[in-house]
């Protein structure tokens, strides 16, 4: 929390800032708590489906992030109850698929519905592990925080408070609007008359929640990448700000005249403090890297899956092949082209935010020269050079458990590999066809 204090020096009114922290009873909406605040939202979801173990009452209370032994058990507990139903819903199913099927449709189907789980299981106790490091970067951010206030510049979480809602929303709800159509495919089917709705309903609940779990852990990585953004645009505000306040001393009549220099000891101060938080921000965005890099790869590698299952059961409703029961969207291709198209979504969008997170940490060395320019002095220049130098040599880069960097680039090597194995499936269904 940041306090302001007037005191009297030789007759003289000073203005000193002091930075206080938050009293543990004290208000939520205090500066020390909106960080926390605008995280509630997915706090509270998560912690129902036990995604993160963290302490509801210290959350509840004091809004603050503490490792649950609790907490922990639950989420285990959760995903073992998770993984039994899926298994004892899907077990007929998978049966009747392996009697009824061609081998290579049955492969294809066992490896889509039972990696689901094992992913599931691998991200919760990759977040019970993570919990210590998760509080970390929670604690940092707010020293940024703190330190950006002193800048001259507070955090407004506002956006973000209404951005994490409509992004939880929308990564459900490609996985609701699937399942909703099975619902209504088995609902209709004269076969199922006999079963309760209820049972229905809740079956297809059990087989879809690992994939919306799995889902839903990503907002995570995508908010915290938008808040390590959001320190970035701050730091670039204020930098901005800084150019434009001397461009205006530059263009004043007597600087012109007299040359005075504008360039001095405060100055300089404010720019080395603005390259560390540079420097800070940017360590963050890569520990934040390195908690989720597991689930990124993991769920790039899933989308690969489930993408190229989806296009290949396209290609077999087109032929009409059969599909297996699970894959029945595939016979309405409205509804199955866009869900290929929402799973591209999810990989795509997570790749830009990491991307956009790179951008904004390259903006502030063009700040940083503009500032340069705009003082036209040698030790400006000086200090420039070697900050600019620091900056270059502290390059964001997002790797994937060094399998790939997650830029912009990365979206046409995962696109070209979505289609190779499109294109071998098809080749292995013609040969097996040839044989029969």
């Amino acid at each position: 929390m940041v306090r302001y204090r007037e005191s009297k020096v030789k007759n003289q009114e000073v203005k000193v800032i002091e930075v206080c922290p938050a009293h543990p009873g004290g208000d939520s909406n205090s500066p020390r708590k909106d960080l926390e605040n605008s995280l509630r939202t997915l706090f509270y979801i998560s912690k129902l489906f036990g995604l993160f173990p963290f302490d509801f009452c210290a959350f509840y209370r004091l809004k603050e992030f503490k490792v649950s032994i609790i907490s922990s058990i639950w989420s285990l507990f959760f995903v073992f109850i998770t993984t039994v139903e899926l298994h004892r819903h899907s077990w007929e199913t998978t049966i009747y698929v392996k009697e009824n099927y061609p081998s290579l449709t049955f492969a294809v189907y066992v490896a889509i519905v039972y990696s689901e789980p094992l992913i599931m299981i691998i991200l919760v106790v990759a977040n019970i592990c993570n919990q210590k490091h998760m509080i970390s970067v929670i604690q940092h951010l707010h020293n940024i925080e703190e330190k950006l206030i002193l800048e001259g510049r507070k955090i407004h979480y506002s956006l973000l408070k209404w951005k994490i809602p409509i992004l939880i929303f929308i990564f459900v709800g490609g996985e609701l609007v699937l399942m909703i159509f099975y619902i209504f495919l088995d609902l209709q089917d004269e076969d199922s008359n006999s079963v309760p709705v209820i049972h229905v309903v809740i079956t297809w609940i059990w087989l879809f929640l690992p994939l919306i779990l799995t889902t839903l852990t990503r907002t995570w990585f995508v908010t915290l990448m938008n808040i390590t953004e959001l320190f970035f645009i701050v730091l670039n505000d204020i930098l901005r700000a800084t150019v434009n306040s001397l461009e205006e001393q530059n263009d004043f009549p007597a600087r012109k005249w007299t040359k005075k220099a504008i360039f001095d000891e405060n100055l300089g101060h404010k720019l080395i403090r603005l390259c560390h938080l540079h420097a800070e921000i940017g360590r963050i965005s890569l520990q934040i890297n390195r908690i989720f890099h597991l689930e990124n790869f993991l769920s790039m590698l899933f989308n690969i899956l489930l993408i190229v299952t989806h296009m290949f059961f396209i290609y077999l409703s087109a032929l009409n092949q059969q599909v297996p029961p699970l894959f029945r969207s595939t016979d309405n291709m409205g509804i199955a082209i866009f869900y290929v198209l929402f799973c591209l979504w999810k990989v795509f969008y997570i790749i830009w935010v990491a991307s956009q997170v790179k951008r904004q940490a390259q903006l502030t060395g063009s700040y940083l020269h503009q500032i340069a320019v705009a003082v036209d002095e040698v030790p400006c220049y000086r200090l420039i050079n070697r900050l600019s130098v620091q900056i270059w040599q502290q390059r964001l880069e997002f790797p994937v458990r060094g399998f790939f960097v997650l830029d912009m680039s990365t979206i046409g090597t995962y696109s070209g590999a979505i289609l190779m194995y499109v294109v071998i499936l098809i080749q292995f269904n013609l040969a097996g066809g040839s044989l029969e």
